[in-house]
């Protein structure tokens, strides 16, 4: 005797994304000129992102991290919290610099 299939489970469809704004350097310098961008941020990928101040956890690691890095390669080629030029990759939508 033939079998009724059982009707399929519904697949998962993910939600699609919202439309985002991807931001440039000069627009994100233009906010900040005119107030509208306050406080610490960077701009990844055309994302701008708040900057969370460092915790003492987070200090502590870092600077055990960099005694630890130093004594293994040497202070030459070593550099801790600096600022990071991204070069040619995307500089219209990347400022990882601190503001």
């Amino acid at each position: 005797m033939p079998r009724v299939a059982p009707p399929p489970e519904k697949a998962f469809c993910p939600e699609p994304t919202p439309h985002r704004k991807r931001w440039t350097r000069d627009e994100c310098a233009f906010l900040s000129d005119s107030g509208l961008l306050a406080g610490r941020y960077e701009l990844i990928d055309g994302q701008i992102l708040s900057k969370m101040g460092q915790k003492p956890p987070h200090r502590l690691t870092v600077v055990l991290l960099h005694a630890w890095l130093t004594a293994v390669f040497g202070l030459l080629f070593v550099q801790s919290q600096l600022p990071i030029d991204v070069g040619d990759a995307d500089p219209e939508h990347n400022d990882p610099a601190t503001r």
